[in-house]
C-alpha cells in the first residue's frame, strides 16, 4: 500500500524570481514498503495541492506493483496524464524501492560513478547590495546562479562580480523582453557570466533565434521544455535544457530527456523546484550525466523532513545508503 503525507516546507527567507516570491512550498511524501518519493506540485504547469490530492485519491489502489521503474513508468504515465509532480513522487518511490531491493544506491543501478557534486547556489532577486551579500555569506560554493529579469539586474551582477571571481550563471525566468535580452546578454558576458537560463518567456522560434544570434552566452531553456518530447523542438533554438524531476515526472523521464539532448549535442543542466532532501537526492544521483548542476533548494529550508544529502564545502555528498539514501526526521513528519 502507498500512503501520502503533506508537509509545508518553510524557507528561511523569501526567495524571489521574476515570476514568483516564495516563502513556503508544499511537498507530498509517498511511502510504501520502506521506500519514499516526493511530489511538489508546480503551479506554472497547472498543478496545485488540490489537483495532486484529487489525482492521488481518485487513483489510490491502482498503482502498479513494485518492479523495475523503467517497466512501471508507462503505466504511471498513462494513469496520471498531466499530473507530473505526482508522477515524480511515484517514480522516485519505485526507484528507491528497486535500488534498496538490490542493496545499492540508485546511481549504481544506473552504472554511474559518483563523488561530491559541485552545485550552483542560487541568489534570488534583490537589491545589488543584498545579492552581493548573499554570495559573500556562502563563500564555499564554486558557482553562483543569480536571478535576473528586473530593473537594475546588470548592476546587481556587476556588484556580485566585484566580490567573487567564481563562475556566474544568470536566470531571467522569462523576465526579459527580446530587446532587453539582446541588450543585456553582451553586458553580462563582459562581466564573466557563463550562461543564461530562460532569458525570455516567448515560445516563438523567431524570438529565440533573435536572442541567440545576439548572445555571446549559451542559452538554457527551462520553463518551456518539460518532457522528453519537448527536447527536439528546442534543438537549434538554444544550447541546452534544464531537466527538473518535478517538471518532467521523475528519474525515468529525466533519463530520457538527457539521452535525447545528448544525441542532439545539447548541454544538460539538472535543476530543482522548492524540494526537500528526498527529491534533491534523486537528482544528485543523476548529476554525473549533467554539465551544470543547480540543486540547492533543500539548503533554504528550515524544516527539511529528511536527511541524506550532506553539504561539504559547496559540494553535495550522498549518504551511500541503498536507494535514494535518505532517512526521515520523525519530528518533521509527526
Amino acid at each position: 500500500m502507498i500512503s501520502m503525507q503533506a508537509v509545508d516546507l518553510r524557507l528561511g527567507q523569501a526567495f524571489e524570481t521574476s515570476r514568483t516570491r516564495t516563502t513556503t512550498s508544499r511537498s507530498y511524501y509517498l511511502t510504501g514498503d520502506g521506500a519514499v518519493g516526493e511530489a511538489s506540485p508546480v503551479r506554472f504547469y497547472g498543478e496545485t495541492a488540490g489537483t495532486l490530492e484529487a489525482a492521488f485519491h481518485y487513483l489510490e489502489g491502482q498503482w502498479p506493483a513494485f518492479d523495475d521503474p523503467r517497466s512501471v513508468w508507462p503505466g504511471i504515465n498513462r494513469l496520471l496524464g498531466y499530473n507530473f509532480a505526482l508522477k515524480c513522487g511515484l517514480d522516485l518511490l519505485y526507484w528507491d524501492h528497486y535500488a534498496k531491493g538490490r542493496g545499492v544506491p540508485i546511481h549504481q543501478v544506473l552504472g554511474l560513478l559518483h563523488g561530491p557534486v559541485n552545485t550552483a547556489f542560487s541568489i534570488g532577486i534583490g537589491a545589488a547590495e543584498e545579492m552581493k551579500n548573499g554570495v559573500l555569506a556562502r563563500p564555499h560554493f564554486s558557482v553562483y546562479k543569480l536571478k535576473v529579469g528586473f530593473v537594475g539586474d546588470v548592476e546587481a551582477v556587476a556588484a556580485v562580480r566585484k566580490v567573487t571571481d567564481k563562475p556566474l550563471y544568470v536566470d531571467a525566468n522569462g523576465g526579459w523582453s527580446v530587446d532587453e535580452a539582446k541588450r543585456k546578454l553582451p553586458l553580462l558576458a563582459d562581466l564573466g557570466v557563463v550562461l543564461c537560463e530562460q532569458p525570455i518567456f516567448s515560445g516563438a522560434k523567431s524570438d529565440w533565434e533573435a536572442v541567440r544570434r545576439s548572445s555571446p552566452l549559451p542559452l538554457i531553456v527551462d520553463e518551456h521544455c518539460q518532457t522528453p518530447d519537448d527536447v527536439a523542438h528546442w534543438n537549434g533554438w538554444v544550447d541546452g535544457i534544464n531537466v527538473k524531476l518535478q517538471k518532467c515526472g521523475g528519474i525515468t523521464p529525466a533519463l530520457d530527456m538527457i539521452s535525447r539532448a545528448r544525441d542532439l549535442g545539447m548541454q544538460v543542466m539538472i535543476g530543482c523546484m522548492i524540494e526537500s532532501s528526498v527529491a534533491i537526492a534523486a537528482a544528485v544521483h543523476l548529476a554525473p550525466l549533467a554539465d551544470h548542476v543547480d540543486l540547492d533548494s533543500h539548503l533554504y529550508l528550515e524544516n527539511d523532513p529528511y536527511i541524506g544529502v550532506a553539504l561539504e564545502r559547496g559540494a553535495l555528498v550522498l549518504s551511500g545508503a541503498p536507494g535514494l539514501g535518505v532517512q526521515p526526521k520523525a519530528r518533521e513528519l509527526a
